[in-house]
């Protein structure tokens, strides 16, 4: 099937499980918590930093919505803290395996899906299956695929799909809103869930001028500014100017093929290890006296701790420092925004080997 994105947001934005703008996304909680008035029960799916961090907390000021119950990879450890610091029950403590079991708790209304990114489509179709609200981080879904059919099974069990961007309701976010509506020129300095590749690669100058070119979408905006940093790695090299900007709305179609997953496989783990662009371990960490020394060694890593564990700190770094990390804050960033799925499970494959 020949899917464009404009197809897609025209499909996908009709229905009970329309992905939630800015002017409807409040009316998902007024349609859930009508009939009863009382506080709504949210069961956070996920424990790592985010939820801990910024989700959870956030509940206590809140007037329609209570943390009712929590799905996690650990329930003897986390689910019980988050039981006892938040105040439900620990029979609403879930797991991966049996969050199909929240469909007889009548605790819980809705869940919020703060996993990685690749996750976000399973767990919220299962929620959706076991008669919960949904809301999930952002972004919705890592396929145009994936969305739709998180949004087909919304409809089907008949509850709401929503897609949490607390910027919407930013007083400062909203004005910028009215500014661009109205044409004013606004610089924008953050691009979410930029397809890789989508940038133009760094460039050495070999010549007075040098055509770069680039694709992006303006979305609903009238006017865009530009800005240009001339170099690559993160570093300014150079001076940069622009010179004959020209903009082009381009039609086209995309064919969505899914790549097959496979089993993780060793040496491609080992290959992004030591060689990915951005996401190379050796980087930071020391693997047989070689590699950079921000992070703790990783020789004897899948001896001395478990895979749950690995993959944890690869998805969630924030969730348990290092022991003997000297800062209460990683630097490293979520692996599973800069692989893929083949990726991390080819990553996964070659660090249990480290024994």
């Amino acid at each position: 099937m020949n899917t464009t994105r404009r197809s897609f947001l025209k499909t996908s934005g009709s229905g009970l499980a329309a992905i939630l703008a800015t002017s409807t996304a409040p009316s998902m909680l007024r349609g859930a918590h009508h009939a009863s008035q009382k506080k709504l029960g949210l069961a956070i799916v996920g424990l790592g930093g985010y939820a801990t961090r910024c989700i959870a907390p956030e509940m206590a000021s809140t007037t329609n919505v209570r943390v009712a119950g929590v799905v996690t990879g650990s329930p003897a450890t986390k689910g019980k803290a988050w039981a006892k610091q938040y105040g439900f029950d620990e029979d609403a403590i879930y797991t991966y395996d049996t969050i199909e079991k929240i469909a007889n708790d009548d605790r819980i209304d809705l869940v919020h899906i703060a996993l990685p990114n690749s996750m976000h489509a399973e767990f919220a179709i299962r929620a959706a299956k076991a008669g919960k609200h949904v809301m999930v981080e952002k972004p919705m879904a890592t396929s145009s695929k994936d969305c739709q059919a998180m949004i087909d099974a919304a409809k089907k069990a008949g509850v709401l799909l929503g897609v949490n961007y607390r910027l919407h309701w930013e007083s400062h976010h909203v004005k910028a809103t009215e500014l661009l509506a109205s044409g004013a020129r606004i610089n924008a300095h953050e691009v979410q869930s930029q397809l890789r590749g989508s940038n133009t690669k760094s460039f050495e100058r070999a010549k007075e001028w040098s055509e770069v070119e680039i694709t992006f979408s303006s979305m609903e905006r009238t006017a865009l500014t530009i800005n240009c940093l001339f170099g690559g790695g993160g570093r300014a090299t150079g001076t940069a100017w622009w010179d004959d900007v020209a903009l082009h709305e381009v039609e086209y179609e995309t064919t969505i093929v899914e790549p097959e997953l496979t089993e993780g496989d060793t040496a491609r783990g080992k290959e992004i290890f030591l060689t990915h662009p951005i996401a190379a371990c050796n980087r930071c960490h020391v693997l047989d006296g070689i590699g950079g020394p921000i992070g703790p060694a990783l020789d004897g890593i899948a001896t001395r701790k478990g895979e749950e564990y690995i993959l944890e700190s690869l998805v969630e770094p924030q969730a348990a420092i290092a022991e003997g990390y000297q800062s209460e804050v990683s630097p490293m960033p979520p692996m599973g925004v800069l692989l893929n799925q083949q990726e991390m499970r080819d990553i996964m494959s070659y660090l249990t080997t480290l024994k």
